[in-house]
């Protein structure tokens, strides 16, 4: 009869040991223990950060011959890691 009334005794002794284990604090991952010694970034007015935007692009003439060399590069390599046969 003792056999019977483990089982049904055990479920609601693990639900509750859940239960209080779900109440700890986890830990803290060690990058977030090191946010703590890191200042906090300056205030700008919103102003000042809008008037940034009427300087002069990034984009220059040789850009578009930059970026179309190494699309062709890229594009290169695919073709490269295409042909090649892995080992599984």
């Amino acid at each position: 009869m003792t056999s019977c009334l483990r089982p049904a005794l055990s479920f609601p002794a693990a639900l509750l040991l859940l239960a209080l284990a779900g109440c700890g604090r986890p830990p803290l991952p060690e990058s977030a223990a090191a946010v703590g010694d890191v200042p906090y970034p300056e205030l700008v007015p919103a102003q000042q950060i809008l008037a940034g935007g009427t300087q002069e692009p990034r984009i220059s003439e040789s850009s578009e011959a930059s970026l179309a060399a190494r699309a062709a590069l890229l594009r290169r390599r695919a073709a490269e890691l295409r042909a090649r046969e892995f080992d599984t």
